[in-house]
């Protein structure tokens, strides 16, 4: 927990990073504070070029984001289209004004367009190394991101038989009366829970002449509540099996299959 005075432009957030110590900063952008110059530049220029401008479920009354759809919606060769539960000070600029929910508009606009929602699948990489330290077999535990840098999403580790709960990073067990070889460590994981995932338990055997490092890939479906895990000898890169898609050129039918659905 934070031991400072937090203001609306202290970005810490009280932790500390698991690799040199240092503070953990968040990257939001509270009210009060002001856009990064760079990004509402390029925001601005592409309105300047954009053939559509979409708005979803804003109410485009905070500057200096706000002015941004007005770009477009003021450029006789654009549209602007805003999906809103409520009116918005841009409503008559608009080209088509839908009052709706932004998922169910997304949902009919993409089967119009026969392109495949891929279903939301949080992954997360979690490194078990066990080791044996002057004598005394040791598990370290912890997340770790893509290429290898620590990354915190565990709240608490616990081990069957141990009594033991770590509740702060690394998570580090020693065993200081050994381990059989062949020994199931079964290791309770809790996160820190905000997709509301549950617990999940994993078991590492032990093998003395196994020790090293190996990697968990977790998965885990919000809709089903479910964790599904893949165990790796080594660190290796996951691909996102999500396809991206190129809709450069169907700004037009976007626009098109957007009057569609409203009409």
């Amino acid at each position: 927990m934070a031991t400072y005075e937090k203001t609306v432009r202290d970005h810490r957030t009280g932790r500390k990073c698991a690799r040199c110590g240092g503070a953990l900063h968040d990257s939001i952008v509270n009210f009060g504070e002001d856009l990064p110059a760079q990004a509402l530049e390029n925001a601005f220029q592409n309105a300047k070029k954009a053939d559509l401008c979409l708005v979803l479920g804003s109410s485009l009354t905070v500057t200096p984001a706000n002015e941004i759809p007005e770009v477009a919606g003021r450029n006789k060769k654009a549209k602007l289209v805003i999906c809103n539960l409520q009116t918005t000070p841009l409503d008559k600029l608009s080209s088509s004004r839908i009052f709706s929910k932004t998922d169910d508009l997304m949902i009919r606009v993409m089967e119009k367009l026969q392109i495949p929602i891929p279903t939301f699948i949080l992954r997360r990489r979690l490194s078990v190394e066990v080791a044996t330290v002057s004598g005394t077999p040791q598990l370290k535990i912890g997340g770790v991101d893509e290429d290898g840098t620590p990354v915190t999403f565990v709240q608490s580790v616990r081990i069957e038989g141990n009594r033991r709960v770590l509740r702060t990073e690394p998570f580090i067990f020693s065993f200081r009366d050994g381990l059989e070889p062949g020994t199931d460590l079964k290791i309770d994981l809790e996160f820190m829970g905000h997709y509301r995932e549950p617990n999940l338990e994993i078991i590492q055997e032990y093998q003395r002449e196994n020790e090293g490092l190996a990697l968990y890939l977790l998965e885990y479906d919000p809709y089903t509540g479910a964790w599904s895990t893949n165990k790796q000898n080594d660190v290796i890169d996951i691909v996102n099996a999500n396809e991206c898609i190129d809709l450069t050129d169907d700004t037009t039918i976007l626009s098109d299959e957007l009057s569609n659905v409203t009409g």
